[in-house]
């Protein structure tokens, strides 16, 4: 993903659209792409700011609470199981959960 363009760029671009000047115009000078300065416009029209999204942080794990309560099963059964072996077998294991799943839902 590239990086966000500066804020002075876009504050000078929304001050050439806010004098009448059309977004292809805006975007031919600074060498910016036309749909980025109708989204800066937008942003700008939404939430009064034409500042950009902050990046999305890194998506957390979530685990079932049966995948959970399976591992820790497993890691106290057997605490030498190598962790590839423990993520096949709890793989497996909802792959047949998914199954029957399906197998039990009338068309």
């Amino acid at each position: 993903m590239t990086r966000a363009l500066s804020m002075d760029l876009r504050e000078r671009a929304m001050a050439r659209l806010e004098k009448g000047e059309t977004c292809r115009q805006v975007a031919a000078t600074p060498q910016v792409g036309v749909t980025s300065v109708v989204k800066w416009s937008r942003r700008k029209r939404d939430t009064g700011s034409c500042a950009p999204k902050k990046p999305p942080g890194p998506k957390p794990y979530v685990l079932k609470e049966t995948q959970r309560d399976y591992i820790r099963k497993r890691l106290r059964d057997e605490p030498h199981d190598a962790a590839h072996d423990i993520g096949r077998a709890c793989r497996a294991r909802d792959e047949g959960e998914l199954r029957r799943d399906l197998e039990l839902r009338p068309c």
